[in-house]
């Protein structure tokens, strides 16, 4: 993050996120004043998750509509899926990240730990003096998320839910009434689900090392017990309950 556009950059996330309370001219004069001053131009990354032309044609359309709005121009990159981890921590260790991005949820986190955020707490305060509806539907517990030592390093803006499902009537048949809550009860349950059917595979997930296999290991995580993180930026896999779930997943 170039520290120099922060001023700017964060006049223009305001505009682009909040409601724009007040003069829409007035703000607009301010920020066309921050373009003259500092010549700003965003760089902002994206995932591309969907098909390629589809997603570049709506973020290039976004981009257009918002330098139409405020005069700051926005260089759009689209990362691949399976690069996007890579290319974040490329330009992070490069000091050479976006000015701005989208990505998966552990990125600002991780972004904060090597002091690379800039603080969008102003979004948040200009929204609560507009009584914004967006704080609601994002929900204060979800900011918390994000907040790390007092900075908004992210808002969150959509959420993916995992689950694991079962079939109820069939495991009842093999004398497992209520869902495990711990991994040996977990292995029980597979074991007696197999002894009543052995023609049947009691538990499937996917083993590619791609994004699914990732939230399969982190339902498993949770589900134990454990916790990817401690004080939100300290990687904590090596805990007991981290290890038994990952050692479970290894057989």
């Amino acid at each position: 993050m170039n520290r120099i556009l922060s001023k700017a950059i964060a006049s223009a996330f305001i505009l682009l996120l909040s409601g724009c309370g007040g003069s829409k001219d007035q703000e607009l004069t301010d920020v066309s004043q921050d373009v003259e001053e500092y010549g700003l131009k965003l760089e902002y990354w994206d995932v591309c998750s969907g098909s390629s032309d589809i997603y570049e044609n709506a973020m290039t359309e976004l981009a257009d509509a918002y330098m139409n709005f405020s005069g700051v121009k926005i260089d759009v990159t689209l990362l691949k899926p399976s690069d996007y981890y890579t290319e974040f921590l490329s330009a992070a260790a490069s000091d050479s990240s976006p000015d701005a991005c989208s990505s998966a949820m552990p990125q600002p986190i991780q972004y904060a730990s090597i002091k690379q955020t800039l603080d969008l707490s102003g979004i948040i305060q200009a929204w609560r003096l507009e009584n914004s509806s967006m704080l609601d539907d994002i929900g204060a517990e979800n900011l918390a998320l994000f907040n790390i030592d007092g900075e908004q390093t992210g808002i969150p803006y959509s959420s993916l839910s995992n689950a694991i499902y079962y079939r109820k009537d069939l495991f009842e048949e093999a004398g497992i009434t209520t869902a495990p809550r711990t991994m040996i009860e977990f292995e029980r349950a597979l074991y007696l689900f197999k002894s009543r059917f052995p023609e049947k595979t009691p538990f499937l997930i996917s083993a590619l090392g791609d994004s699914e296999s990732t939230k399969v290991s982190t339902f498993f995580i949770d589900s134990n017990g454990g916790t990817k993180l401690n004080n939100l930026t300290q990687l904590n896999f090596t805990s007991p309950n981290n290890v038994e779930a990952f050692a479970y997943l290894a057989r």
